[in-house]
């Protein structure tokens, strides 16, 4: 069956074609994979940060008889279709490719995040910053709203406007120390560098390793204040605040088991004091002193002491406190979770289109292949 266009790879050997439409999907995933290495060797139409689906939809579709792709340089020359077939399949082809050109996660940026997370990990350790590295991470991520698809983990915690936000207090150091890193690694964004960060801040104080998955926008839309959780309120305000997010009562009491790092200063939060009698060290203590019940030297929140309260929270909190490594499986879960609220989806539905399409690529030249050995040996 013909497709309505010819793929031909710019830098493939004379008359290399394909008519398969799967080659579209594979083309999708090598747009992924090659465009640090190969976009610069190509031939390009028009620079791609200058295009938009719109863009390339009319100049393959309208004005030109071909046009070289943005973002890896592969070449779409039309053939004899007709108009609104061609404007489909580009605006189809395009609106994916443009997708993730407004995201890239190639080899470099790979390579730029684990150093990164080296320079992370030495300056954490350096200036004992655990604490404030997975507030820093824990705040930018929690404000996302799952119905208005807003806030989240985006970065926007930069924009003095947020910045300013009372639960905020104090967090501007903790955007120093990641102004320090992104110095030295421009190309990753902020986004992704919070996120990193609180990641980071976990691993090094003794806490699970939590699968790290880069590609995050930055923005400077903040939401409106009041989408963190108030320490001063008590369960119902707790599952508010999170289902909001999308998330459950096990991701509650999980990502509140961050507060086994460091404390509470009144110049911040109207409290004073630590939840556990090692602040720099993460393990399950929080759940461990929850269940002692008061402490004169340890503090235990209003929404801490809700964990305990509430039978549904308390179910975890006992888990939690007697098997650590039961904490540290659904901590890095939700951790995950959190740090990818409103990201992660997009580049999920684009994985999956590629996969299919690579796996029927596959297919077709190993039958290909199987045939022409066939009429050799016959």
């Amino acid at each position: 069956m013909k497709s309505d266009m010819e793929l031909i790879a710019i830098n493939g050997s004379a008359g290399e074609s394909n008519r398969c439409d799967a080659v579209e999907d594979l083309h999708l995933i090598r747009h992924y994979q090659q465009m640090s290495e190969k976009s610069s060797n190509r031939n390009k139409s028009v620079p791609m940060e200058e295009v938009e689906c719109e863009d390339v939809q009319v100049k393959a579709g309208k004005l030109q008889s071909k046009v070289s792709c943005v973002v890896c340089g592969w070449l779409y020359i039309n053939e004899k279709s007709s108009p609104r077939k061609q404007s489909k399949r580009n605006k189809f082809i395009c609106n994916l490719t443009c997708a993730m050109a407004k995201r890239i996660v190639d080899g470099e940026y790979l390579k730029e995040i684990e150093k990164a997370r080296r320079d992370l990990r030495a300056l954490i350790s350096n200036k004992n910053c655990a604490p404030l590295m997975l507030r820093l991470a824990w705040h930018d991520a929690g404000t996302y709203d799952a119905k208005t698809k807003t806030g989240g983990p985006n970065g926007s915690i930069r924009n003095r406007h947020e910045l300013n936000h009372a639960a905020n207090k104090g967090l501007e150091t903790a955007l120093v120390f990641c102004g320090e890193v992104k110095a030295k690694h421009p190309k990753i964004s902020y986004a992704d560098l919070y996120q990193l960060a609180g990641v980071v801040a976990v691993e090094v104080t003794g806490g699970p390793t939590i699968d790290f998955v880069p590609g995050r926008k930055d923005s400077l839309e903040s939401p409106e204040e009041g989408r963190l959780p108030d320490a001063k309120q008590g369960a119902a305000h707790l599952r508010e605040i999170f289902y909001r997010m999308g998330l459950g009562d096990k991701d509650i009491v999980a990502l509140s088991g961050g507060h086994t790092l460091g404390k509470a200063h009144r110049d911040r939060s109207d409290f004073e004091g630590q939840w556990t009698k090692e602040p720099l060290k993460f393990d399950n203590s929080y759940f461990v002193e929850l269940l002692k019940g008061e402490s004169r030297d340890l503090l235990k929140l209003p929404t801490d002491k809700a964990l305990v309260e509430d039978p549904k929270f308390r179910k975890y909190v006992e888990l939690y406190a007697k098997d650590e490594d039961a904490f540290f499986a659904d901590y890095a879960i939700s951790h995950k979770k959190l740090s990818e609220l409103g990201f992660i989806i997009k580049n999920r539905s684009i994985l999956v289109k590629g996969v299919i399409g690579i796996a029927t690529v596959l297919t077709a030249v190993i039958l290909g292949y199987l045939r022409q050995l066939d009429k050799k040996l016959n």
